[in-house]
């Protein structure tokens, strides 16, 4: 009998050794879930489609196509916040809640991002952000729970305001988009236009929603400017406003100066954009590297075109989440903080240096390329080409978190 019992205690030791070795403790099985909130619908509809694309892409490359990090599979979860501030904290609380997702990211809109970073602070999440660019978001409204991977609007001002100044004119005009984005893009490029030497003759905002900029074009053609700095960003300021700009003959009176938008953009500038100068961030020819290439190849494959603008963006933070978890060794709130602080990467659009995320403000330090554009043949668009890229160290970002 007490043999019977040896054997039968033997082989229950011996299944209960195969069920543990078979199936992994839940911890270490369940997937690690990155909620994005971005525009599906609404003005910045294809915006937001670039920008999941670019994570989509830049979760895959880090991730060698694995679609895994320490052994546990990624899942992405999508919201779509309709480009409206109220709808993207409802949907990130519901990733949060619902969802329980281990960290946030996505949005466009800057004014989506700051309602969306306040409820990280909120339940003390990690949200990392790829395209949305009010100096506020790790500034006045910093929260050691947000993180930006794309550039603020002050980094791009502090390489593109001197170049128009010293090689353009110092009578500047600003026409800019009514909102939160536009108001941060104007005080940050007002700044360093006026640090070096320009004086502003005419500042006008312009509803996202405008259709005819007639009104606001005349008083800037009336207003003596040598340069006129627009902030575009949705479909209306994309593709109405170029247009009315070259109906009104503005081109020919004055240098138009922006921070370049996309392909699309390009496309509504027409041929006379040509010569245009200003800041951009992304477009898949200008950067020579093999993770830009990576990039653009396999976009191509994927979609059938090229990477555009906020897909450049948030290729780089899908690399970034990915280096930041595997330096945590899990996706703990604590943990991750610490590793994003002072995380350095290689990106799409670097070239020698690495991009590096500040600890004091949680921003990627890096420079803005300035460009000017071109007649390209076998183009239907005038081409941004580089005419210099500034490192980190040149574009002196300030610390503007408040002081406790």
């Amino acid at each position: 009998m007490l043999g019977k019992v040896k054997i039968v205690f033997a082989v229950f030791a011996i299944v209960l050794m195969a069920t543990i070795v078979n199936y992994p403790s839940p911890a270490f099985s369940e997937s690690i879930k990155i909620g994005m909130v971005t525009s599906r619908s609404g003005v910045f509809q294809e915006w937001g489609t670039q920008e999941l694309r670019g994570l989509e892409l830049g979760l895959e490359y880090a991730t060698k196509g694995t679609n895994k990090i320490l052994n546990r599979k990624i899942e992405l979860i999508v919201e779509d916040d309709t480009s409206k501030p109220d709808v993207g904290v409802q949907k990130a609380i519901k990733l949060l809640t619902e969802t329980k997702v281990d960290i946030l990211t996505g949005a466009i809109s800057s004014a989506v991002a700051m309602a969306i970073q306040e409820k990280a602070l909120e339940y003390k999440k990690p949200y990392v952000i790829s395209a949305a660019s009010a100096d506020a978001i790790t500034g006045q409204n910093f929260n050691r729970y947000t993180f930006r991977i794309g550039r603020s609007l002050r980094q791009g001002s502090l390489s593109g305001a001197k170049y128009i100044v010293d090689n353009i004119g110092k009578n500047i005009a600003i026409l800019a988009a009514d909102y939160a984005g536009g108001r941060a893009f104007v005080a940050a490029y007002k700044q360093d236009f006026i640090a070096n030497g320009g004086k502003i003759v005419v500042e006008l905002y312009a509803p996202l929603t405008t259709t005819d900029f007639t009104p606001y074009l005349q008083k800037i053609k009336n207003s003596g400017a040598h340069a006129l700095m627009l902030f575009v960003t949705g479909a209306n300021f994309t593709t109405l406003l170029p247009k009315q700009i070259d109906e009104l003959g503005i081109y020919s009176k004055m240098k138009v100066a922006t921070d370049f938008a996309d392909i699309q953009f390009f496309k509504s500038l027409g041929m006379a954009g040509v010569g245009m100068v200003g800041t951009c961030m992304y477009y898949y020819e200008l950067f020579d590297n093999p993770i830009n290439k990576w990039l653009v190849e396999r976009h191509q494959r994927k979609f059938n075109a090229p990477p555009e603008l906020w897909a450049g963006h948030s290729f780089a933070t899908g690399i970034a989440l990915v280096a930041a978890i595997k330096k945590a060794g899990s996706v703990d709130t604590e943990a991750l903080i610490k590793a994003l602080e002072g995380l350095e990467f290689y990106g799409p659009k670097t070239r020698k240096e690495k991009i590096r995320i500040r600890p004091e403000d949680h921003q990627a330090m890096q420079g803005v390329p300035v460009v000017q554009l071109f007649k390209v043949p076998g183009k239907d668009y005038p081409v941004p080409k580089l005419l210099f890229l500034p490192s980190a160290d040149q574009v002196a970002l300030p610390i503007t978190v408040p002081k406790k």
